[in-house]
C-alpha cells in the first residue's frame, strides 16, 4: 500500500513539474537588466553610453548558440554575461517538450513566420521558412536528430575555404564535450566516439516502429549497406542507420535551453537573461585610429514602444540569431553592403559585402506512401493527440509522443549511380561522402507536416528526400530601415540543381513494407520531366539555413576571421550556423552546439590573460 502511494505521488509530481514548471528562465522586465531611454525617432541617433548598465559579454540571440555561449562563459564567475532573447522560455511551451509535436510548432506563436520571396524556380511558391523565437531557438523546434556530418565537411572548410582551426580534429572534442550519450541495448555501437559527461542528452527514442527493420532490408537490397554509428566521425557516412536524437531519458526534448540552461545555473549572479527583448542595433563608436568599435545594443520589446533600453559591453558582443537575422542585423547596424545601406537609409559603419551573401540550405522532397497497417502513428493528420499517448508520455516519458517521429535514414552518393554519373557535377567533400539523404517520417509529412493527409483509414509513411550538397546560393536582405521589418529571403532554389528522386521509389519497392502510392501517383513510373515538376511543386526547406557570415578572407566574401571576429569591427563576433562556409552534408544542429562550444573556450583563454578594454 505504502509503496503503491510513492509512486503515485512520484508520477503526480512529474505531471504537474511537466504542466506548470515551477521555473521559467529570463527577465521579462527589461529595466531590470539594461538603462531604459525615450526612442524619440525624429530626431538624431545619441550613441552616448555614459552611466548605461554595463556587462563583459552581451550575446544577442538565446538561439541554440547563444545557449551554449551564455552557459559555458558564465562558468567564470568574474565575467559578467547578458543573454538577450526576442522570445520566451521553451520551458512554458508543452509542445516543444513533446519530440512527436515538433510539426505543431511551425506557424505557432514561438515561430518567426518567414517565408522567402516567390521562388522562381518552384513556380513562384513562397517558401515557409521556419525560425525558433523561443530560448534554445531551432533547437527548441526542429525535429530533434542528431548529426555531426562528415568529417570530410569540416576539413574541406579549413582547406578550401580558409577556416583553418575549424577542421574535423578541431571539432571533434566539442562534439564529445557537449555530449551525454546514452546507448541502446537493440542497437550496438561503439560507445568510444560518444562523450558521456556534456550537458546535451543524446539516445535512441525508445519507441520503434516495425517499418524499421522492412526499411534496412529494402536498403540493402538496392546496395546501401549498413553503418551501425553514422555519427562515428570516421572516413565514409555511407550507409542506412538507426537515427540518434536529443531526446532525454524522460523522453522530452532535450534542447539547448534545457540542456545549457538549467535551473543552476541560471542563478549564477554573474549571468542575466532578458527575454521577450529584440535587439534593434549594435552601437558603434569611432576609435583613435578612425575604426568602428562595437561597444553596446539597443533593444525594444515591439516596434511602437515609446521606451527603448541600451546595454555597454566592456569586452565583447556574440551575434548569435542564426543565417537569417544576424546578417538582418549586422547590415540594421550598418555593417553589410554600401550599396544595399545606402539604399535603404543605413549609415554605413563597414562596407562588408558578404554579409547575407552565401545563403545555403537544404531542400527535402516528400515521397508519401502507404504502409502496412499498424506501422504509422498517424499524428499530423489527427488534430488532437490521443489521451492515452499523452498519459503514457507524461508519467513515463515513453511511447509514441517521446520519440520524434524519425526512425531511419539512408545516406548515399548520386555520383556512384551510373545513371546520374554524367549528369551532374560531384559536389561532396569527399569521394567516401554523400551528396543525398533519405529519411523517414512516420506521417504525411507534405509542407512540412502543415497538409494533413485525409484518409483516416491508412496508414502513412513518408521518405524525405534531401539534397546535401546544394550549388544554388541564396542571400538574405533587409527590406528597410525597420529592425521589425522581416528580412528578404531569397532561397534561390533549384537555380542549378538536379535530383534522382528514383532512389527513394528504389527502397519502397524493394522493401515490401509499402503497399501503395499516396504522394505522387505512379511516382516509379514518372518520367524525368514529370519528377522535376514534381519536385519544384512539392520541394520544402529542412530549416538548415547557413553562410551568412561566412568564415574566410574578406576579399573572398567572408564576414569574420578565424575567430569568429567581424572584419573591422572590433570587439564584435559572430557565432551560429551563418559562419559556416559551406552546408555540411547533414543536420545542422550539432554542429552549431560544437562552434559555440569551441569559441567559448577560445574567448576564455582570451579573457583570463587580457585586461578589459577602455
Amino acid at each position: 500500500m505504502a509503496g503503491g502511494l510513492w509512486i503515485a505521488w512520484r508520477l503526480t509530481r512529474r505531471a504537474i513539474s511537466t504542466l506548470c514548471p515551477a521555473f521559467l528562465p529570463g527577465e521579462p522586465n527589461p529595466a531590470l537588466l539594461a538603462t531604459p531611454f525615450e526612442n524619440i525617432t525624429s530626431q538624431p541617433e545619441d550613441d552616448n553610453l555614459t552611466n548605461i548598465q554595463e556587462y563583459d559579454v552581451v550575446i544577442i540571440g538565446g538561439g541554440t548558440a547563444g545557449c551554449v555561449l551564455a552557459s559555458r562563459l558564465s562558468e567564470n564567475p568574474n565575467l559578467q554575461v547578458l543573454l538577450i532573447e526576442a522570445g520566451k522560455s521553451d520551458l512554458a511551451i508543452l509542445n516543444s517538450r513533446i519530440p512527436a509535436c515538433h510539426s505543431r510548432l511551425i506557424a505557432s506563436a514561438v515561430d518567426y513566420n518567414l517565408k522567402t520571396v516567390p521562388e522562381t524556380n518552384m513556380h513562384n511558391r513562397e517558401i515557409r521558412w521556419p525560425q525558433g523565437k523561443i530560448l534554445g531557438g531551432c533547437s527548441s523546434i526542429n525535429a530533434l536528430v542528431y548529426h555531426r556530418g562528415a568529417a570530410a565537411d569540416y576539413d574541406e572548410w579549413a582547406e578550401k575555404y580558409g577556416a583553418h582551426g575549424w577542421a574535423w580534429k578541431d571539432l571533434e572534442p566539442y562534439f564529445r564535450k557537449a555530449e551525454n550519450f546514452t546507448p541502446s541495448s537493440n542497437w550496438p555501437i561503439d560507445k568510444k566516439g560518444h562523450g558521456r559527461d556534456g550537458p546535451w542528452q543524446i539516445s535512441y527514442p525508445s519507441y520503434t516502429s516495425s517499418i524499421l527493420p522492412p526499411f534496412i532490408s529494402g536498403c540493402n537490397s538496392i546496395g546501401i549497406p549498413i553503418v551501425p554509428d553514422i555519427n562515428h566521425g570516421q572516413t565514409g557516412m555511407i550507409g542506412v542507420t538507426r537515427v540518434q536524437t536529443f531526446i532525454d531519458s524522460d523522453g522530452r526534448r532535450s534542447s539547448a535551453a534545457t540542456a545549457y540552461l538549467t535551473e543552476d545555473v541560471c542563478r549564477r549572479k554573474n549571468l542575466k537573461i532578458s527575454v521577450g527583448m529584440t535587439v534593434t542595433r549594435i552601437i558603434t563608436h569611432t576609435a583613435a585610429d578612425g575604426k568602428p568599435v562595437a561597444r553596446g545594443v539597443e533593444l525594444a520589446s515591439g516596434p511602437h514602444v515609446p521606451i527603448r533600453y541600451r546595454v555597454k559591453a566592456t569586452r565583447d558582443i556574440i551575434v548569435a540569431c542564426g543565417a537569417v537575422h544576424t546578417p538582418q542585423l549586422l547590415k540594421l547596424s550598418g555593417i553589410g553592403s554600401e550599396s544595399e545601406l545606402t539604399r535603404h537609409d543605413i549609415k554605413v559603419v563597414k562596407d562588408l559585402p558578404g554579409v547575407g551573401a552565401n545563403l545555403q540550405d537544404h531542400l527535402f522532397i516528400p515521397l508519401t506512401v502507404n504502409s502496412i497497417k499498424g506501422t504509422g502513428v498517424g499524428y499530423t493528420r489527427k488534430p488532437r493527440v490521443p489521451l492515452k499517448w499523452f498519459i503514457r508520455w507524461l508519467l513515463h516519458g515513453s511511447g509514441m509522443l517521446g520519440s520524434n517521429l524519425i526512425q531511419v535514414a539512408a545516406w548515399l552518393r548520386s555520383y556512384d549511380d551510373p545513371e546520374m554519373a554524367n549528369k551532374i557535377e560531384d559536389l561532396t567533400s569527399s569521394p567516401y561522402e554523400p551528396d543525398i539523404e533519405i529519411i523517414t517520417v512516420v506521417s504525411s509529412a507534405r509542407n512540412i507536416g502543415q497538409t494533413r493527409a485525409t484518409n483516416h483509414l491508412t496508414d502513412y509513411w513518408s521518405l524525405l528526400q534531401i539534397l546535401l550538397r546544394p550549388s544554388s546560393i541564396g542571400s538574405i536582405a533587409v527590406a528597410d530601415n525597420n529592425p521589425f521589418t522581416p528580412p528578404v529571403i531569397c532561397a534561390n532554389y533549384f537555380n542549378t540543381e538536379h535530383d534522382p528522386f528514383k532512389k527513394s521509389c528504389d527502397i519502397v519497392k524493394s522493401s515490401g513494407a509499402f503497399v501503395s502510392w499516396e504522394l505522387p501517383k505512379r511516382a516509379d513510373e514518372l518520367s524525368d520531366d514529370e519528377i522535376l515538376e514534381y519536385l519544384k511543386d512539392s520541394a520544402n526547406t529542412c530549416y538548415h539555413p547557413c553562410g551568412t557570415a561566412k568564415i574566410g578572407a574578406e576579399d573572398d566574401g567572408g564576414v569574420v576571421d578565424t575567430s569568429l571576429s567581424v572584419y573591422g569591427v572590433p570587439h564584435l563576433r559572430v557565432c551560429d550556423a551563418s559562419v559556416m562556409p559551406r552546408i555540411i552534408s547533414g543536420h545542422t544542429c550539432a554542429p552549431i552546439i560544437a562552434i559555440a562550444e569551441k569559441l567559448a573556450d577560445m574567448l576564455k583563454g582570451e579573457y583570463g590573460t587580457t585586461d578589459k578594454r577602455n
